[in-house]
């Protein structure tokens, strides 16, 4: 999945021009679909997608863990990919909040 603020290219079987809804909050448009299916999404939101996403988002467990999942199987099961965005999204947020000081 590429990521770009409010564009993120995804696995989505939708057409273009098609909406989606993640959960109450979160809406997007499929803008474009790539040579081989995937699909670029704009997210129709002034919102922090990435807070929302982490919000609404449930973390898929192996099929052998017959249970919901719980606040600490975001860390649990997380993929390296994860990890290095949310250190790059601390890291943007400790940033700015220096350059406002």
């Amino acid at each position: 999945m590429v990521k770009s603020g409010k564009r993120w290219c995804v696995l989505e079987k939708n057409a273009t021009g098609e909406r989606v809804r993640f959960g109450d909050t979160l809406e997007a448009e499929i803008t474009s679909r790539g040579e081989f299916g995937e699909r670029t999404l704009r997210f129709l939101t002034g919102a922090d997608v990435y807070a929302a996403v982490e919000q609404i988002g449930h973390v898929p467990l192996p099929p052998y863990i017959k249970r919901h999942d719980t606040p600490a199987d975001r860390e649990r099961y997380q993929t390296v990919y994860a990890r290095e965005t949310r250190l790059r999204r601390r890291a943007h947020k400790q940033a700015s909040t220096s350059l406002q000081k």
